[in-house]
């Protein structure tokens, strides 16, 4: 067995179904163990394109997405959806064709160290030096890539070691692994969720923010029922939509560069829970006037790297929001909730900046107003509908 056939075999058994790809230098071991070992290739014209699919794929499905680009400007031109996945957490891989080992350094066609280049923008990068490290080397990036904080990795491998020989017998231990899919279970202190539960128990307004980390944890029906249980209004931040899978009352909106509609609440709140989420330029840092000057802050999150980032909390629970959400829903049940007025308080200004909208875009004018196009397309759409937006710096 070739390192390539070794490397499409674990792929394939691990659940990878697409390679995202534009064919070139230092990948036809690689291709022809695709076709021997029946993992599914779709060729691109530009490895951006191929690098954007292997993110949204990544980031749609939990599963990972998977690249593959020759060497040089082919590895160059994919760095865009690379630091898209960085700043999105998706988890992705990398694979990059290079020279042959033994002409590294005499100047082979379009030799570059590809590997440090990406190294700022992903969670894990390597120069896979020979056969027989690519199965351990191989390993640790997908931890990374579907551990806690999903992100993307990288392989740099050489067309010599992707052609050489490997002794499969030897190779068991590194074939475990199960699906390459986003799924860390880990329950929380259940001292700090009691803690947690009672603080958001006494607190007049209180507000959730959920991010990414809540998807990629598949905790989406968990938010929604203590949402409605406790009557807590809930935020998505802007990027991370789909965290809230269905319709519930107290969901208010996304986080906004203009701070409108329901976001406009937060910096009258006393207490925020944020689940898997970030405070970064969309909630002005954890401070106004996007939040409020003072206040009291639970966080949530399987990484213990995010639980103090940018923001301190009052109480940091470490454990996948999944499982941290079901105990705080059963310690939920013990307490009276009242946040029945301040959730319509909120509504309100959620809806009334949407109503401020309603008598626009009417008029029939070329070019067409946008809004008209949206209104118009909204007639067609359903909740099985996935709808990609890019609008150059916001959608």
């Amino acid at each position: 067995m070739t390192g390539a056939g070794w490397l499409v075999k674990t792929l394939k058994e691990r659940g990878v179904e697409y390679v995202f790809t534009l064919c070139g230098n230092g990948l036809n071991p690689f291709y022809e163990a695709c076709l021997d070992y029946g993992l599914k290739v779709i060729d691109v014209r530009n490895e951006q394109a191929a690098a954007y699919m292997a993110d949204v794929w990544g980031r749609m499905t939990r599963k990972l997405g998977v690249v593959a680009v020759s060497s040089g400007p082919g590895h160059t031109n994919a760095i865009t959806g690379l630091a898209n996945s960085f700043w999105d957490g998706g988890p992705m891989l990398l694979i990059s064709g290079c020279s042959p080992l033994r002409t590294r350094g005499a100047d082979h066609f379009q030799e570059l160290d590809q590997d440090r280049i990406v190294a700022p923008i992903t969670k894990y990068s390597a120069l896979v030096a020979h056969v027989e490290a690519l199965p351990p080397t191989l390993n640790t990036a997908l931890s990374y890539a579907l551990g806690d904080r999903p992100g993307p990795v990288h392989l740099t491998i050489p067309e010599d070691v992707l052609s050489a020989r490997i002794d499969e017998s030897k190779l068991s231990i590194y074939s475990k692994g199960g699906e390459a899919k986003v799924r860390v279970r880990c329950g929380g202190d259940p001292d700090l969720i009691k803690d947690a539960v009672k603080l958001l128990a006494s607190a007049r307004r209180p507000f959730m923010i959920v991010g990414s980390g809540a998807f990629y944890a598949d905790a989406g029906e968990e938010v929604c029922r203590f949402a409605e249980l406790t009557d807590i209004p809930v935020l998505t931040h802007l990027w991370d939509r789909g965290c809230v899978n269905r319709k519930i009352r107290q969901y208010v909106g996304v986080t906004n560069l203009e701070h409108l509609g329901g976001l406009r609440m937060l910096s009258q709140a006393d207490v925020i829970l944020a689940i898997g989420a970030r405070f970064d330029y969309r909630l002005s840092y954890g401070g106004p006037p996007v939040c409020p000057q003072d206040y009291r802050l639970i966080r949530i999150d399987v990484d213990g790297e995010e639980l103090n980032r940018t923001v301190v909390p009052d109480i940091g629970i470490l454990g996948d929001p999944k499982s941290v959400l079901a105990a705080m829903i059963e310690e939920a049940k013990r307490y009276k909730w009242l946040n029945g007025e301040w959730l319509e308080r909120v509504r309100k200004e959620h809806y009334g900046y949407i109503d401020r909208w309603s008598d626009k875009g009417w008029e029939r004018v070329v070019p067409v107003p946008s809004i008209r196009i949206v209104r118009e397309l909204k007639r067609f759409l359903d909740e099985d509908v996935t709808f990609l937006l890019d609008g150059g710096n916001i959608g």
